[in-house]
């Protein structure tokens, strides 16, 4: 739950440990997501287009992304990206979705998804715009 403290500051609700309440401010709480996030600020990024059959269509489908990844040279090969940004329609995503950040749940990020829980898909959203500064209206965990 997202609170306003007495001095409009975001708060995010209370945690319980043992015998006490501890009160989180967002801006904390963002700051701390941000250290753990670091070994991501500078992933390696491409634009890559997808051509690949479905069987529901009856037809090919056309997908273009920019994917990120921890070392291009290695990982573009086996496709084996850290997080997708989708931006046009293309084929697959609707619309008003878009853009679209796409991560691996439980593989791209599994600590910080762990720790952080129910605040995580935001916190992703809030970190991808301020260090990559691309818009993000949803984010998807596969």
């Amino acid at each position: 739950m997202i609170t306003r403290d007495q001095d409009g500051k975001r708060d995010i609700g209370r945690a319980e440990l043992g015998n006490m309440d501890v009160k989180i401010k967002y801006d904390k709480l963002f700051s701390t997501f941000e250290k753990m996030m670091e070994q991501y600020s500078n992933l390696d990024h491409t634009e890559k287009s997808y051509d690949y059959w479905v069987q529901e269509k009856g037809d090919y489908v056309d997908f273009d992304v920019l994917n990120f990844y921890h070392d291009i040279e290695e990982d573009y090969e086996d496709d084996d990206w850290v997080m997708q940004y989708q931006y046009e329609p293309g084929d697959e995503g609707r619309p008003e979705d878009l853009p679209t950040l796409t991560y691996g749940k439980g593989y791209s990020f599994p600590t910080e998804e762990a720790m952080f829980n129910q605040y995580f898909d935001k916190l992703l959203k809030e970190w991808f715009e301020k260090v990559y500064g691309y818009e993000v209206k949803t984010i998807v965990g596969i």
